[in-house]
């Protein structure tokens, strides 16, 4: 359209208001308001998250720079390990302090969220979401520097802190209760020296104690009064053999009294993990919601009872680290105040089982234990192996000194007697071996074969299932 085009018999079409886009005017940016007509409160800006997590850090922890008031909670951070932090709550005043761990960082969050709803209601800036006080507890388990991991028992009236205090002091005294109970139990001495070790840190760490009886006779009134003493953080009562769970290890991480009450895996001394802890082995560690393993030295000790007998090779290691003691019924029935009575002589008691074990380890070397003290289990163990497994050899075999039986044979014979025993059958091939039917390992007509020399395998007439299980 040309210049003129606009302007058709006389009238021009572009109407008034509209105007050529050079003649139009620029647009401007919103004008600026005067600082000084602004509400106060729009001037404020709002503080930044870690600003406040950084004031309530400061507050809780106490440091000099701290503005807010202090909360009504006092809480810290144990590195209970290499790796391993923990929070505790911390109780006590006037230098008489007990820490309490705190199980998850939820809890914390609710402390915080309380304190900035209630001691911190003036403040508009601290109105915390309970999301806000979760970011805050994580803010201040990340800042904060951990404390060393504080002792595992101090005594009444005893300063500094400590995981769990007792009522009572550690001063000699009399212990009539204690006597008895200890006057029926075998390798007496050696047991109350290895109670003495639990606290010393310096003590040897690769001797247990499995303690054998009927019931009625305090074994676990025992038990339950040492768990008493190293509390939650001290003592782990466990009812099968570690190992079960990857994260096993996790929850022994601490500890240094560890139980296995009414103990009926009587094998768990041949397994793993018990094997590697009493060898002072190191012990890897998958923490459940970490990424990673660690390799750390446990501090734990094990004491086991039970009513079956352990069951073990007795080669040297075996007796090196067991200290096994048997233990005779009371000749009265254990009343519901036993425990209580011998919680009553508990700092005596503890007093005389140090003093027994700094006397018979001065050294800080292996607890000794009475002569003879495996006699009884192996003369047991050799009439239960005569009159369970010979009998099941005398069923299915006789000795021959010029035959041989193929290995597949003698497993044939071990699984129609043992089914459903694991543990019985490999009884059955130790038996053998300790009677000299060894398996010995050949090539006949160019085939590896196995075969135990001097035994002959019956022809069955009768119904195996009539062999003992």
């Amino acid at each position: 359209m040309s210049d003129g085009d606009e302007i058709v018999n006389g009238e021009n079409l572009i109407p008034e208001n509209i105007r050529d886009i050079k003649d139009a005017p620029k647009r401007r940016g919103r004008p600026k308001k005067d600082p000084s007509q602004e509400p106060e409160a729009e001037k404020k800006q709002k503080p930044k998250k870690a600003d406040l997590f950084e004031a309530i850090y400061a507050a809780i922890t106490q440091l000099p720079t701290a503005l807010l008031p202090k909360p009504n909670f006092n809480i810290s951070v144990v590195e209970l390990a290499r790796g391993f932090r923990t929070p505790v709550e911390v109780l006590g005043e006037d230098g008489i302090i007990t820490c309490r761990r705190v199980e998850s960082l939820d809890t914390i969050a609710a402390m915080i969220l309380k304190y900035t709803r209630t001691t911190l209601a003036p403040y508009e800036e601290f109105r915390f979401t309970p999301g806000d006080a979760t970011e805050c507890a994580k803010y201040w388990f990340m800042a904060f520097n951990s404390i060393p991991n504080p002792p595992l028992i101090r005594y009444a009236n005893e300063p500094g802190i400590c995981w769990n205090r007792v009522p009572f002091q550690l001063k000699r005294g009399a212990t009539p209760h204690f006597d008895e109970l200890f006057s029926r139990m075998s390798n007496a001495l050696a047991v109350k020296a290895w109670i003495g070790s639990l606290f010393i840190n310096e003590s040897y760490d690769q001797q247990y104690v499995w303690i054998r009886g009927e019931g009625n006779d305090g074994k676990s009134s025992l038990m339950e009064f040492l768990a008493s003493v190293f509390g939650d953080e001290g003592s782990l009562s466990q009812s099968e053999a570690p190992g079960q769970d990857k994260h096993w290890a996790e929850g022994w991480i601490g500890k240094r009294f560890v139980f296995f009450p009414d103990f009926e895996d009587v094998y768990a001394l041949k397994k793993g993990p018990l094997k590697m802890i009493t060898g002072g082995d190191r012990i890897t560690i998958r923490p459940m919601f970490k990424p990673g393993t660690h390799s750390i030295k446990l501090s734990a000790k094990i004491m086991f009872s039970s009513n079956p007998e352990p069951r073990f090779e007795f080669n040297k290691s075996d007796k090196r680290r067991l200290i096994y003691a048997e233990m005779l019924a009371s000749s009265s029935r254990m009343s519901s105040t036993y425990g209580q009575r011998l919680w009553a002589e508990g700092g005596a008691f503890l007093a005389s089982c140090i003093d027994v074990y700094n006397e018979v380890c001065p050294t800080h070397d292996i607890i000794p234990i009475e002569e003879g003290s495996f006699d009884v289990l192996e003369d047991r163990r050799s009439r239960f192996d005569v009159q369970d497994y010979q009998l099941w050899f005398d069923f299915y075999f006789r000795e021959d000194p010029t035959a041989e039986c193929a290995a597949n044979e003698v497993a044939d014979a071990i699984r129609l007697a043992y089914s459903d025993d694991y543990k019985s059958r490999i009884g059955a091939y130790n038996w053998l071996e300790r009677k000299g039917f060894k398996l010995k390992q050949y090539k006949k007509d160019k085939v590896q074969y196995r075969a135990y020399k001097g035994l002959a395998r019956k022809k069955l007439n009768s119904n195996p299932d009539s062999v003992a299980k």
